[in-house]
């Protein structure tokens, strides 16, 4: 993804009537908002309505955040359903909060739990959740970037995610 397209979506969200929702879910989970933004970025291009049926393990993803339909019984639970996930931008928002800080549970604050959000936790994913946090960490740091030399701010100023070349570095 080039840097004005990035750039693009730095300016768009702010804008949104559910940009608060990453702000909101950031807080809730203690994560980044513009991580999740991020994320939201790679995932979907930030469009609500965003569908890929083609994983390889017959899975779906849906949405803004682009939920596995493998979390889909699990969330049916808590009445989240793949309806709600498209028609309420803000509970997909909630909702890959909520996948990621599971994540993060599991591997801490770092990259890898970042590129588990994508790749899943198997043993011989590694490389994938890589590839996926390298994406990310790219799409954050531009993010960063521009609300700094922007002075665009966000309530949540905290910057978690350090820059350093290390994989297992701290998300901090």
């Amino acid at each position: 993804m080039n840097r004005l397209l990035l750039m693009a979506f730095a300016f768009l969200v702010p804008a949104t009537s559910h940009a608060f929702c990453f702000e909101d879910a950031g807080r809730d989970y203690n994560i980044d908002p513009d991580l999740l933004l991020a994320i939201a970025i790679q995932e979907s291009k930030l469009n609500a309505h965003a569908y890929n049926g083609a994983n390889k393990d017959g899975t779906s993803d849906s949405s803004l955040m682009q939920i596995n339909s493998a979390n889909l019984p699990m969330l049916n639970k808590m009445g989240i359903t793949k309806q709600r996930l498209y028609s309420q931008p803000c509970i997909s928002v909630y909702t890959g909060g909520w996948v990621l800080a599971g994540f993060i549970k599991q591997y801490g604050y770092t990259w890898e739990a970042v590129g588990a959000y994508n790749a899943g936790s198997g043993k011989k994913r590694g490389a994938l959740r890589k590839e996926y946090s390298d994406k990310i960490r790219s799409i954050y740091t531009v993010i960063k970037m521009e609300r700094k030399n922007h002075s665009l701010t966000s309530s949540y100023n905290t910057q978690f995610v350090t820059l350093s070349p290390m994989y297992k570095s701290k998300v901090k």
